[in-house]
């Protein structure tokens, strides 16, 4: 049942929070009917939602956690929010409460996320917070009667460059930067208040005359912040200062140049700084390859964006993610947390409500007609708004992280005093204009409409319309830091968005991805199923909630299905995720929660076919080796890897001590010779070289048995002297002589490229990234090899390896004319849907996937009259050389046999690759049999185990 009242309480904090947030908006909207409602209107609304906000987090930690500290701390925030939302505006009636309300909703989420991440850290956030009001208490009192704070723009600058000074001097080094200083056994970050004396000494200097001398003045101050902080690697906080001090320059003065130049001066800092300062370098880095960087200077963002994919649109619920897992989560990284658990949803409401902060910040500049107090007011929103952009857009990976925390959210003590001294000023502005002009709260005149001078002979600023003339709409002030601001929100905003509407969930997949482990307490894994119904893999729950994997028919699949052991292998282990994600719809959880079972993990079908699955098992007996079998389309039929394992015992008993890697899935891992398979390599280049002339249809090698070259001499197998051949016959008695030839007559540049469009030294993609580890096949040829090795290389030996997969992918290729699909071996993802004793009713569809789209990733790799070429002496290969193994098959096969002879002893590998029917080909098959000669089936070769598992396909489906 908690899991149910967990699971329900975040469609409920996403509903208070949108109606929050509309509320909100709607005040700016209906301007006119709120003045006449009066200013200092209540927001019950507001207030209502949250102390609903608050009781239910806290009841949901104490539920989850059953500790009554969480009852303690719902009793201590609910006061708080008391005299903050109600006694506060009591004292000082003339305050803004919809500032107080959007400051109470993000104290709210942070204090909640505080609650569940760290308690201890919460009871000093809470002290904190109670220091911030007791400033929000006294400033605005400071403000609305000491006018002489105007005069005193030096205090202000030298105050503010004093203080960075010191922390730049004796500054503790935190990730990297000078940032903090300890003073009684507590650690000030002086920067958070410099932004104030900051903004105000600015304000100071643009409030009257804006001569070239004072703004130079002004700006050599403002530079003296920025390279103290950058010199301290406060990044973050000397870019929050350098925006700042531009904007407010434009807005004061109207000159476009100002803004250009200060643009163009951040993005030349910002490109020397990339290369000068490591610390911008690492930062740069990290935000556009995160992932290359994981296990060191990227771990904090892939776990962010570990966190952001794992809450989705909804988020988990609270408890319910692993927030935990990404490191300074409760600072500068707590966006993250909470999207992880309250929703993506929730987040844009977060990101709406810091929007709706600067616009009220906004509002009370348009009603302001002092100039000092419009710069101010000013200088705090975008200063605000902005460092709203860099926390979130640095933890979404929207920009470069810079270490700045969220205003009224994250941890820390400066960072929260800091952020309500500046609310306190504004309330103090906005308490001082409402004393100042009673009769615009009565009437809902707009007093920035009103043309003059203020008490200190400075400009008010232009005349504006009355509200009444554009239909009650708020007449706005400075619109182009409203409209810059509405940028920087459009940009994370939009960028939050894509990145949880195409988030890719293989990535949450990783063993770096700690969640995994939550995820199995929670869900009973779900099944994988063979394209032809069986169920290869299943989970059960026993009496004590723990699950046992099933493995129907053992070892039969063992390489392919793989193992949830440790990290996992094979499709267990690439859809770890997938098979662990419940998808199953409200109702079906809530019965299962009733019921006392975990959740349904959503199942597989595979694409794998129990016949031919077994036909291949057989075929390959006792050898070791591996099979591959697919269709045209890339779909893996059946993959064998032998010696195999019982993946049902493999926990308790282990493996054969005395196989031979029994876990390793030689069908895709195993890199081999190709041997004489790779003769279709060879003929393809030399036919490009020849550009499908005469040359290569006159080509004809003399065979006497043995191709010398110096000192260097190549036997065909046996010896055997083939005499005259040109390229059929070559090919069909796998002419070592004729094919060493053709490589040398072919130039490098020539094999190398006809190599790389054949995806050796190449990735093998599967169609969404669903299917085993692959290793990559290895060419060696260079411009600088050595003629022996172009030799090798030329009849399959020499450096070049192979696997079994990417040599069937060649022969599909041939088989499609020239077309490669994309393997796959996932079909459909499904959630159980419907509850009959337990047993599911039906199938919601997650994910399906048919192939029909798979030439889309590689295409054409080679032209339809070269894939004709190839075949026809495929076709050959069957007629000349195996006549006494397919004389009697009711159907035509193409394909190349190869032995590849590898280390010292004289063993040798059996392989053979191709496809049937001939004239419209269905099946693909690719066999390895290892060390053939050494203790395998006598007399058996790979051609003969392709022919059983052709003659299996056929006889099943003809």
């Amino acid at each position: 049942m908690i899991n149910i009242v967990t699971a329900v309480s975040k469609y409920v904090f996403i509903l208070l929070g949108a109606v929050f947030c509309l509320h909100g908006f709607l005040g700016h909207v209906f301007y006119k009917k709120r003045r006449e409602q009066g200013k200092q209107r209540k927001g019950i609304i507001q207030i209502i939602i949250v102390i609903c906000m608050t009781v239910l987090g806290n009841v949901i930690l104490f539920m989850n956690r059953q500790d009554f500290l969480f009852i303690v701390f719902l009793f201590m925030e609910l006061f708080y929010f008391f005299f903050l939302l109600n006694i506060f505006p009591m004292i000082y009636k003339r305050c803004n409460r919809i500032l107080l309300n959007d400051m109470a909703f993000l104290m709210c989420t942070g204090m909640l996320m505080l609650a569940r991440l760290d308690t201890d850290k919460l009871i000093r956030q809470y002290l904190l917070i109670w220091a911030g009001t007791f400033v929000l208490m006294l400033v605005p009192v400071i403000v609305e009667k000491l006018h002489f704070l105007i005069k005193l723009d030096v205090l202000y600058c030298v105050a503010g460059i004093v203080l960075l000074g010191v922390v730049f001097v004796l500054g503790n080094t935190v990730y990297g930067a000078n940032l903090s200083i300890n003073i009684g056994g507590f650690s000030l970050q002086p920067s958070e208040f410099v932004k104030l004396t900051y903004v105000m000494f600015i304000a100071c200097m643009l409030r009257g005359e804006k001569s070239f001398g004072r703004i130079v003045i002004t700006s050599l101050c403002a530079a003296a912040h920025v390279l103290i902080l950058a010199a301290s690697n406060d990044l973050g906080a000397a870019l929050i200062f350098y925006v700042t001090y531009i904007v407010m320059l434009y807005d004061a003065t109207h000159k476009h140049r100002y803004l250009v130049m200060g643009g163009l001066c951040a993005v030349l800092a910002g490109v020397g700084a990339y290369f000068v300062i490591s610390h911008v370098r690492v930062r740069v880095d990290v935000w556009l390859a995160p992932f290359k960087y994981i296990d060191g200077k990227g771990y904090q963002l892939v776990q962010s964006i570990f966190a952001i994919g794992n809450g989705g649109w909804f988020g988990t619920g609270l408890t319910k993610g692993l927030p935990g897992s990404i490191p300074v989560v409760t600072k500068d990284f707590i966006f993250p947390a909470i999207s992880e658990e309250f929703g993506g949803l929730f987040g844009i409401i977060v990101i709406m409500v810091c929007l709706n902060v600067f616009l009220e910040i906004i509002t009370v500049l348009s009603e302001n007609k002092d100039s000092f107090n419009r710069q101010l007011l000013g200088g705090f929103g975008i200063m605000y708004i902005f460092q709203c952009f860099l926390n979130i857009g640095g933890t979404i990976n929207c920009i470069p992280s810079t270490g700045v925390t969220l205003p009224f959210v994250s941890y820390g003590g400066s960072s929260v005093i800091s952020s309500m001294i500046m609310i306190a000023i504004i309330q103090g502005i906005a308490a001082r204009n409402d004393r100042d002009n009673p009769q615009a709260v009565e009437d809902g005149e707009e007093r920035e409409g009103i043309q003059g001078t203020d008490k200190y002979g400075t400009d008010s600023g232009d005349a504006g319309e009355k509200s009444e003339k554009n239909g009650g709409m708020r007449p706005m002030r400075s619109p182009r830091m409203v409209v810059g601001s509405l940028l920087l929100v459009l940009i994370i905003s939009g960028f939050y968005i894509y990145e949880l509407a195409s988030f890719d969930e293989s990535i949450l997949d990783s063993t770096y991805n700690r969640r995994l482990s939550k995820m199995k307490e929670q869900t009973l894994r779900g099944s994988i199923y063979a394209a032809t119904g069986e169920e290869l893999a299943s989970s059960v729950e026993g009496v004590n909630g723990e699950a046992e994997r099933v493995y129907t028919y053992g070892r039969l699949f063992s390489h392919i299905i793989g193992y949830t052991y440790g990290e996992g292998a094979g499709l267990e282990g690439v859809l770890n995720y997938q098979l662990l994600r419940s998808s199953e719809p409200f109702d079906d959880k809530l019965h299962a929660e009733l019921t006392n079972h975990k959740y349904r993990g959503n199942s597989v079908v595979t694409t794998l076919d129990y016949d031919m699955q077994s036909a291949a098992y057989e075929a390959l007996g006792v050898n070791k080796g591996a099979v591959v079998v697919m269709d045209r389309n890339g779909a893996v039929l059946a993959m064998v890897s032998k010696p195999d394992f019982n993946p049902n015992t493999l926990m308790t008993e282990g493996t054969d001590a005395n196989a031979d890697a029994p876990l390793l899935n030689r069908a895709v891992a195993g890199l081999y010779p190709p041997g004489s398979t790779f003769k279709t390599v060879t003929l393809l280049s030399y036919y490009r070289e020849c550009n499908a002339g005469e040359r290569f249809k006159n080509f004809v090698y003399e065979c006497s048995g043995v191709f010398t070259r110096g000192t260097l001499s190549v036997a065909c197998v046996g010896h055997t002297a083939h005499g005259s051949v040109d390229t059929y016959g070559a090919f069909a008695h796998s002419c070592n002589g004729a094919f060493i030839t053709m490589g040398l007559d072919t130039a490098v540049e020539t094999s190398i490229n006809t190599a790389q469009q054949l995806l050796f030294n190449t990735d093998i993609h599967y169609h969404d990234n669903l299917g085993p580890v692959t290793s990559r096949s290895q060419y060696v040829l260079g411009g600088e090899s050595p003629e022996w090795e172009i030799i090798q290389t030329s009849f399959g030996q020499g450096a070049t390896l192979i696997t079994p997969l990417h040599n069937a992918l060649i022969m599909q290729a041939v088989a499609n004319g020239g077309t490669l699909y994309e393997p796959y071996i996932v079909k459909t993802i499904f959630a159980s849907v419907g509850q009959s004793d337990q047993t599911p009713v039906s199938r919601k569809i997650v994910y399906s996937y048919d192939g029909s789209d798979g030439d889309e990733y590689y295409g054409s790799i080679m032209t339809e009259d070269e894939a004709d070429m190839l075949s026809g002496h495929l076709k050959q290969v069957i007629e000349v050389s195996f006549p006494h193994v397919f004389s009697e098959a009711p159907y035509e096969a193409a394909g190349k046999s190869g032995t590849a002879q590898y280390g010292t002893s004289g063993y040798e590998h059996s392989l053979f690759v191709g496809y049937m029917p001939y004239d419209d080909p269905e099946i693909i098959v690719s066999v390895v049999l290892e060390s053939f000669n050494e203790g395998g089936t006598p007399d058996r070769y790979a051609v003969n185990v392709a022919k059983e598992i052709f003659d299996a396909w056929y006889n099943k489906n003809h």
